[in-house]
């Protein structure tokens, strides 16, 4: 399977100390794909490839998203949803021009 993010990843014997420890952002990978016709289509690319730069101490994420050539894909649009940091306490944030 893919993973979803939010999950712990691990390693063992990688770096001096031993063990390791940390969790995936919760990141949402998305795409819109805009076919010849002018119709838009949502998919969802999935996460498939963790690559430990060790000395860096990074972690490079690869998402893919794959479909026929047949669909007739003119343009793909690429995002992420992320999550609020868990301090925000749920509120609502509004972006753009306040009138004041």
């Amino acid at each position: 399977g893919f993973l979803n993010g939010d999950e712990t990843v691990g390693t063992l014997g990688l770096f001096p100390q031993g063990r390791s420890a940390s969790r995936l952002p919760s990141y949402r990978a998305m795409a819109v794909l805009e076919l010849a016709s002018g119709v838009p289509i949502a998919a969802t690319p999935r996460l498939d490839t963790l690559t430990l730069d060790t000395d860096a101490r990074r972690v490079h994420a690869t998402f893919r998203l794959t479909f026929p050539v047949a669909l007739g894909v003119r343009t793909a649009v690429l995002g992420f949803a992320v999550p609020p940091p868990p301090h925000a306490g749920g509120g609502l944030v509004t972006l753009g021009k306040t009138k004041g």
